[in-house]
């Protein structure tokens, strides 16, 4: 292994902290464990969660009915993808993983809501 190779892997050391500012502190050579949860969007989520957003952000590119493609790719009924998907559409980890598919099923919710309480229109832009 040549010591000179940047893509060769070193050992992880202690971080240095350089104080160039007063109000904060630097970490220079910070070593990211990858076995530690992560502290980004997705760290409130779990797998199935994740894949559910995914499906649900473009279950029509692929063939099929989208019940049929539920079962096969979740491996869960379309009842309980569509309750953990309601679920999912109030939890702010949710929205910060995939923010305009939470968007998109909000703006539908809410319109589904509103034509059930007000009634239906000609135009649903038109409110």
């Amino acid at each position: 292994m040549d010591p000179r190779d940047p893509l060769a892997p070193t050992e992880p050391t202690e971080p240095t902290v350089s104080s160039d500012t007063d109000a904060f502190a630097v970490l220079d050579d910070v070593v990211i464990d990858p076995a530690l949860p992560a502290a980004g969007p997705t760290a409130g989520l779990d797998e199935r969660d994740r894949t559910l957003l995914d499906f649900e952000r473009g279950w029509w590119l692929e063939d099929g009915p989208k019940s049929v493609r539920i079962r096969a790719r979740l491996g869960c009924s379309p009842t309980r993808y569509y309750e953990r998907l309601a679920a999912l559409l109030d939890d702010p980890v949710a929205f910060a993983y995939d923010p305009l598919t939470v968007k998109r099923l909000r703006r539908l919710r809410d319109q589904r809501r509103r034509a059930r309480y007000e009634g239906y229109t000609a135009d649903p832009r038109s409110r």
